[in-house]
């Protein structure tokens, strides 16, 4: 197992080999330089995920998109989620259950959802912040999305 370090300040990935069993506290070795400074576009990586589609999604924070990269090279592959979506300084990246991806931003306070086979994107703000959890109930008029 790998551990994947986005970095800030020189806009790199970098991977590290993960704990030892016997130092399970103790993160590895620095490996290589996973995915270079600016490739395809990468501007403060936040929020890496790896989906089981073999690919990594990345929140590119300054670019405000959401970049795509083989998952075992780090090859750049596209802008899974380009700029002119509504996105502004994404920080997190996670996939539901039905694949669908999740996308917070720092300077709009909401969550954006984009399905797996389109760029149409759901988008949730709150009015104050919450430390507690937010249910929202949803149906598309045409029946084909429905919150579980």
């Amino acid at each position: 197992d790998h551990l994947y370090v986005g970095s800030a300040s020189t806009d790199e990935v970098l991977r590290f080999q993960g704990p030892l069993v016997e130092f399970p506290n103790i993160p590895g070795d620095l490996i290589d330089t996973f995915i270079p400074a600016g490739s395809g576009g990468l501007d403060e990586p936040r929020g890496l995920t790896f989906n089981n589609d073999g690919y990594l999604y990345i929140a590119s924070k300054l670019s405000s998109q959401v970049l795509r990269y083989d998952g075992a090279t780090g090859v750049f592959v596209d802008r899974y989620v380009d700029a002119d979506s509504g996105l502004s300084a994404p920080i997190k990246t996670i996939f539901d259950a039905d694949g669908n991806l999740l996308v917070s931003g720092r300077d709009t306070h909401n969550v954006q959802r984009y399905g797996r086979s389109s760029q149409a994107a759901l988008t949730l703000s709150l009015s104050t912040p919450s430390g507690l959890p937010v249910t929202l109930q949803y149906q598309t008029v045409d029946g084909t999305a429905s919150s579980h």
